[in-house]
């Protein structure tokens, strides 16, 4: 009877998807799924950072109507009536209004008060993460600036995963002078000092853009993605299934991307992982040093900028300071796991 069973767990085993494999050996990892429930949170954080600090009401009742002034202001570019626009658009710090429910936090990252004093910025009752020196709300900031960091992350390694992906595949699959010529302009990439040649691009225009730098950062990061995506296109395309596909007639596209890279992905998967917490990396480096967004965009990066001209402001470096190494954290923590994940060898 035990025999049964354990002849049972096996076949379990031998027909059980990858999909269920790779889930069941990243659940043993214990600091992946904390990372990955961080990560979670810090999504959720973002997508409701105007519901979690914003300067105006989630709901309130002005002269007798029910209105949603956070929701009017996103409909402003839509054709609103003046009425309408004048609600989003008013101060309803000084606005005469029935009722209001405002967010727990009831600052936008833009909120600035010039009278501020640099003993009053320290953290609060009123600002629970303190001030920068022209009054903005540190933990306001902090809430929106997730928005920044996880937009550049994933659509910066968005772009590189592309470019890696199509490059590898090619120089992998056709090999002789494709992959002679893509094997060399991968070389000629990575001699870039890239973080240098970002910040001498952008430093010729007069005020940063969150687009240039995604772009940027994607143009520069995929030639890590290519080799792997190379490397296992050179162990996957001599292969039975390969040749099969390719005696049934099927045309190289759809061997490509049907059946080679399904089986080639997951190592770009976990680079992807830990290239999403360099791009996170390299804007607040950007924005530390006055190349990144522009004045108006608060990003953690940005924050940490204003820690250097406020010596004695130890909050503007430890909170925005602290996301970011927990976030970048997250993700290499993350890919770590998937790395062993996807592992096969792991399989028992």
């Amino acid at each position: 009877m035990e025999k049964e069973q354990i002849s049972d767990n096996k076949d379990s085993s031998i027909h059980e998807s990858y999909g269920a494999f790779v889930r069941q050996q990243f659940r043993k990892n214990k600091l992946g799924v904390i990372s990955l429930y961080f990560l979670i949170t810090v999504i959720l954080t973002a997508i409701s950072a105007d519901f979690l600090a914003n300067d105006k009401p989630i709901v309130a009742s002005y002269k007798g109507s029910i209105i949603f002034p956070i929701m009017h202001e996103y409909a402003v570019s839509l054709g609103l009536s003046s009425w309408e626009r004048d609600i989003a658009l008013a101060d309803w710090k000084s606005l005469k209004y029935d009722w209001a429910v405002f967010p727990p936090v009831p600052y936008s990252p833009s909120n600035t008060d010039p009278n501020i004093m640099q003993s009053e910025m320290g953290p609060s009752s009123k600002h629970w993460l303190g001030t920068d020196d022209i009054g903005r709300d540190v933990l306001s900031g902090v809430i929106h600036g997730s928005r920044y960091a996880l937009a550049i992350g994933v659509v910066a390694m968005g772009i590189a995963l592309f470019i890696g992906l199509f490059l590898g595949s090619a120089a992998g699959f056709f090999g002789g002078m494709t992959d002679v010529i893509i094997s060399r302009i991968i070389e000629i990439v990575i001699t870039f000092p890239t973080f240098f040649l970002i910040i001498t691009i952008v430093a010729m225009f007069r005020e940063g853009n969150i687009w240039l730098i995604m772009t940027l950062i994607g143009l520069t990061n995929w030639t890590g993605t290519a080799r792997l995506i190379r490397g296992e296109f050179l162990r996957l395309r001599n292969l039975d299934f390969v040749s099969a596909a390719t005696a049934l007639g099927y045309s190289q596209r759809r061997v490509i991307f049907r059946h080679i890279l399904p089986n080639a992905i997951a190592p770009a998967l976990v680079s992807a992982a830990f290239g999403i917490a360099q791009a996170i990396l390299i804007e607040s480096a950007l924005s530390f040093l006055g190349f990144g967004v522009p004045p108006t965009v608060v990003t953690w990066g940005s924050i940490l900028e204003r820690a250097s001209s406020s010596i004695n402001a130890w909050w503007l470096a430890v909170f925005p300071g602290l996301m970011i190494f927990l976030t970048v954290s997250a993700y290499n923590l993350i890919g770590d796991a998937l790395r062993d994940a996807t592992d096969p060898r792991l399989r028992s």
